[in-house]
């Protein structure tokens, strides 16, 4: 394997290895191969980052002995416009070449000399869940052994109360698989059944799939109802779980419908907004009523400096951001935390 090779993806396709790329940033999704090449090449900027950083699972296999899969979790830094800091992607490179030699598979030994790298991390049960079950299912392989539990306790099969056998795992299979076997329709009935303690974790792992109209509006109106009794939790859940789906409409419903209330000036409304909706801030009212708020969240604007700097690193929404910035329609409140913003940055 020679040192000439600069980028992760050549050093990928120069040995007989196959590969897959997903984002698990803000949310857990595959990344094509042509958007991974332009990232590493700095043509582009990561399309959604994260804390100013590139947060990246890179799933690879031998050719011919598929039974065994590797996975480099791999997060990387990048510049003031979003790409990437290719200093430290060629350090990474160079770690790899100087432990694997010439073969990344087939050696799961040093494999995990590699665990302790600046560059990896450890992503959350929730996200780790979410790649399995996506991995398999875009692999043709069978669901966990976790799958077939939780599809019988979602179909009620089993006493409501009976969920301490239901596995996060099993869950993220279920997700995945909702246009399979009436899991949709299974979902939809079971989600005013469900204890806290599965709705939770089921409605997070929503945030990664682009959920239909049906489940999307069981959703809104669990926002809604969410909004009525001021449940701060029950609110995050359902923004959560509708931040991916297909249906606009609704997604953008239940945002205008939080933004207008009172919930919309507590911090972790404001944070998960953020961190899963932030296409839906391209929009113009409804961002400059996100900012409106999240000026008025605190008098120190320590979050409206931390999340705004999130936001404006964001390929898709940057302009419009830098444009609210201007905007003649700002209150005093609003242009005093911009002002902070750019006090901090100079």
């Amino acid at each position: 394997m020679s040192t000439a090779l600069s980028t992760i993806y050549q050093l990928l396709e120069s040995t007989d290895t196959q590969y897959r790329v997903f984002d698990m940033g803000r949310r857990v999704q595959k990344l094509s191969k042509d958007t991974f090449k332009a990232f590493e090449d700095a043509t582009i900027p990561y399309p959604a980052p994260l804390q100013q950083k590139a947060w990246l699972a890179i799933l690879f296999w031998d050719k011919n002995r598929s039974e065994q899969h590797y996975l480099w979790f791999l997060s990387f830094a990048l510049d003031e416009q979003g790409k990437l800091i290719q200093a430290t992607r060629n350090h990474f490179i160079a770690m790899v070449i100087e432990v694997l030699g010439t073969t990344l598979t087939g050696n799961g030994d040093k494999q995990t000399q590699l665990d302790n790298n600046p560059y990896t991390f450890k992503p959350d049960q929730n996200k780790l869940a979410m790649l399995n079950a996506q991995i398999k299912s875009q692999m043709n392989q069978n669901a966990s052994v976790y799958y077939e539990h939780a599809q019988n306790y979602l179909r009620a099969l089993m006493g409501w109360n009976d969920w301490q056998g239901v596995g996060l795992q099993g869950l993220a299979d279920f997700a995945v698989r909702l246009q399979s076997d009436n899991n949709q329709t299974t979902l939809i009935k079971a989600l005013p059944n469900l204890p806290p303690e599965v709705a939770n974790p089921m409605l997070s792992l929503l945030e990664h799939i682009a959920i239909e109209a049906p489940l999307a509006e069981a959703i809104l109106h669990r926002g809604e109802k969410a909004i009525a009794a001021q449940d701060k939790n029950a609110l995050v859940q359902s923004l959560r779980a509708i931040s991916h789906s297909k249906a606009s409409g609704m997604r953008t419903q239940l945002l205008q419908l939080t933004l207008q209330s009172a919930l919309a000036l507590e911090a972790d409304i404001l944070i998960v907004i953020a961190a899963r909706l932030w296409l839906d801030l391209a929009d113009e009212t409804l961002r400059l009523a996100y900012l409106e708020k999240l000026a008025a969240a605190g008098e120190d604007h320590q979050l409206f400096i931390g999340l705004v700097s999130d936001l404006v690193a964001i390929p898709a929404i940057r302009q419009q951001m830098l444009s609210s910035f201007r905007s003649t329609e700002r209150s005093d409140t609003l242009a005093s935390a911009i002002g902070q913003l750019f006090s901090r940055e100079q």
